[in-house]
């Protein structure tokens, strides 16, 4: 297997050999999206809603003739100049009639047509009737999932469980089975109605297990529940005339820039540059499995004209960290929220619903032709008191039961141009700042602008505004992007983000600042054919502590990376894709880290679609974590996976889906991954004693 490593050459001719010599598709729009936020993030979020509402759009096309059309702009399927483009075809034009038309208009090319023609209408405006309840209820269709998934071998938090071991080391072994298990069920009627609940338990989670052990029973016994170890529900109605939407149950709110309220995921930086204006979309039911990240109780907006006025309560239990018991609840409290949402051992089933997070408020928006503004106010009270830990970097986070919020946003259209922004405030604390730009500068070039400014003291449970910080605090930046269509095949996409930190940050001892550039390349060879450049560097500061020194000083990271992706399609049947990536991580104290991925896909869908498979085979030589590479790959539907590939190995999967019939859609996947370079895999009660694993994942959908 090392000659594989050691003759690097003859695999870049091979591989570069294969890229010229076939055809290529186009790339998911989602799969790019949800890539890069895991990039950013380098963390792993559960994206269900988000790919409901690319679905949702599929299934209910929006009227490209309509203001509905600039959902398209929030689901990246296209960026703001091209959506001003079409507004201004059609307002000197008139309405378009057919697709084609689309490829008139500048800045459209080959490959946005491609992406929005399944989630586009081409109809002349009119009013629709509202619908009724009693056909929504009585002429919708039902969908349900069942989703199995396993990795072997068994980590050692599955071996060598029994009471005398767990009697002396209560926490050192996950108390569930190795399975995890997924079920949902949804009935909508178009986007007007849902109903729908999701259940799930993790690997490692108690399902129908008994746990007949004294010390587990007295340590967590009335934590313990039997079956899902966690449950969602909510039922969801829009567009009833003056009821713009409501909802009871679970559910997100999304207003705004995100400063003063969005419950939900939220998109930064990405690879279009130009898109960091965000959308509001009111209220929207939630259908993911994170079990922290949504508002659960009842919501409702209503509009009259250019009023919108929404009211909003939630009441929920959070997992949370240090949970202290005390003679006196007032004095009881907790030193921090957790977020993970796994309940495998004793000390995460103590973190389990430790608090009750209350909240509510209110929101009035108004627009006018091309102005629109929106004041949101909401109160978090909170049943156990936040007494942070002594850490300095900690001294502004959250303290006490309480937090109000208030603020105001604002966007407004001059020209062509697209002012955007908001305000927030705590009360008798800190306040945060968001203002952007979109520009059109001509039919081919647009420019993007946004500075925030988040106070080290600004608190916000519910914020997901642009920044790079994964709370809206302790942050100053500015961030300019452009998109310009050189010709019609090359589009170039670009931005840099220049930020600091006032304020100290984990392992961060001090005020830091940190830059980050971005270049993308896109060229459309051929209808068939797209090729993909893209460079990135990143910079930041953290601690280091010298051998012989007392003290701490912070030294620069530089994390750059090269990547050249291609997709093509051999047959209305059968595509391709190949991607090369090389990442070098630097540090001013440390030797170079490098990564290089090396990957090809083959993708094939029947003729009659009932069949589809999607299969990767990857190599790749990564030396340290800090220089591990991120890469998307296919999954079961509502399955999401963007594994960081670090050491040195291969990983390979196979994805196979069967519909049989309109009612059952039948999905199962198989993933392995082997390592030259080590014995072990993971860490901890994760660890696996052997150099390879393997994923099983097998789904069942029912549509009615």
């Amino acid at each position: 297997m090392r000659c594989i490593y050691s003759n690097t050459k003859a695999i870049l001719v091979i591989f570069f050999t294969l890229l010229f010599y076939n055809i290529y598709a186009q790339e998911d729009v989602i799969k790019n999206a949800i890539e890069s936020l895991t990039e950013q993030s380098e963390t792993e979020y559960d994206y269900s809603d988000l790919l409901d509402e690319f679905l949702e759009l599929q299934k209910n096309p929006v009227n490209i003739n309509t203001s509905e059309s600039e959902q398209l702009v929030s689901l990246f399927l296209m960026d703001h100049l091209q959506y001003q483009n079409l507004r201004q075809y059609i307002d000197s034009n008139g309405y378009l009639l057919s697709p084609q038309e689309l490829l008139i208009i500048d800045g459209i090319g080959l490959q946005t047509y491609q992406n929005i023609l399944p989630f586009v209408k081409f109809e002349i405006p009119v009013k629709k009737a509202v619908e009724q309840l009693p056909k929504m209820m009585r002429y919708g269709k039902h969908l349900a999932f069942l989703r199995y998934q396993r990795v072997l071998p068994l980590s050692d938090g599955y071996l060598y469980r029994n009471d005398s071991f767990l009697n002396t080391k209560p926490n050192s072994k996950y108390l569930g089975n190795a399975d995890k298990y997924y079920f949902k069920y949804q009935y909508k009627y178009g986007d007007l109605l849902s109903l729908g609940m999701v259940a799930e338990k993790d690997a490692g989670e108690i399902f129908f297990e008994s746990i007949e052990n004294p010390t587990i029973d007295s340590l967590v016994g009335d934590r313990i529940q039997k079956g899902f170890d966690f449950y969602s529900g909510h039922l969801f109605i829009q567009k009833m005339g003056w009821l713009k939407q409501a909802v009871i149950g679970d559910y997100h709110l999304l207003f705004g820039q995100g400063l003063n309220m969005w419950s939900a995921l939220a998109f930064g930086k990405s690879g279009s540059a130009t898109n960091i204006k965000k959308f509001e979309r009111g209220i929207k039911a939630n259908t993911s499995t994170d079990e922290n990240k949504f508002l659960r109780g009842a919501a409702i907006q209503l509009g009259y004209k250019g009023w919108e006025l929404s009211v909003f309560y939630s009441s929920k239990k959070q997992d949370a960290t240090d949970f202290e018991q005390a003679e006196d609840q007032e004095n009881n409290f907790i030193q921090s929220l957790n977020g993970t949402g796994y309940h495998r051992t004793v000390t995460e089933l103590l973190k389990k619903n430790a608090l009750r997070v209350s909240l509510y408020g209110s929101r009035l928006r108004y627009t006018y032709n091309r102005i629109a503004i929106g004041l949101t106010a909401s109160h978090t009270i909170l049943d156990k008191s936040i007494i942070p830990s002594n850490q300095v970097y900690q001294y502004f986070q959250m303290k006490g039961k309480e937090n109000t919020v208030i603020g105001a946003d604002y966007q407004f259209q001059w020209n062509k141009f697209s002012f955007f922004g908001e305000f927030s405030q705590n009360l008798n604390q800190g306040w945060a700042l968001i203002s952007g730009l979109n520009a059109p500068l001509s039919k081919r070039l647009s420019w993007a602008v946004l500075y925030r400014n988040y106070q080290k003291d600004y608190i916000n449970l519910f914020s997901a505004a642009f920044g790079e910080n994964s709370q809206n605090s302790n942050e100053e930046g500015i961030y300019s992007g452009i998109s310009f269509q050189i010709n019609s095949k090359l589009l170039l996409k670009a931005y840099a983000d220049v930020f600091r930190f006032p304020w100290l940050k984990f392992r961060v001892d001090a005020p830091s600042v940190g830059t980050e550039y971005s270049a993308i390349l896109d060229y459309d060879f051929s209808r068939n054919i797209q090729m993909q450049l893209r460079a990135r560097y990143k910079n930041k500061e953290i601690n280091f502590h010298e051998e012989y020194s007392q003290t701490e000083h912070l030294q620069q990271q530089d994390k750059y990376s090269f990547r050249y992706h291609i997709s093509y399609q051999l047959h209305p049947q059968l595509s391709m894709k190949n991607r090369i990536e090389y990442q070098v991580f630097k540090s001013e104290n440390s030797e170079k880290e490098t990564g290089l991925l090396l990957y090809q896909d083959v993708n094939f869908k029947s003729k009659n679609e009932k069949i589809g498979i999607n299969t990767r085979f990857a190599i790749f030589d990564v030396s340290e974590y800090d220089a591990r590479i991120y890469a998307y790959e296919n999954d079961l539907l509502y399955v999401f996976s963007v594994p960081a590939y670090y050491n040195r190995g291969i990983r390979a999967y196979f994805l196979f889906n069967y519909k049989i019939n309109s009612t059952f859609h039948f999905w199962i996947k198989f993933a392995h991954t082997w390592f030259e370079n080590q014995d072990t895999i993971g860490s901890g009660l994760n660890t696996i004693n052997d150099n390879n694993k393997t994923e099983i994942r097998v789904q069942l959908r029912i549509k009615i």
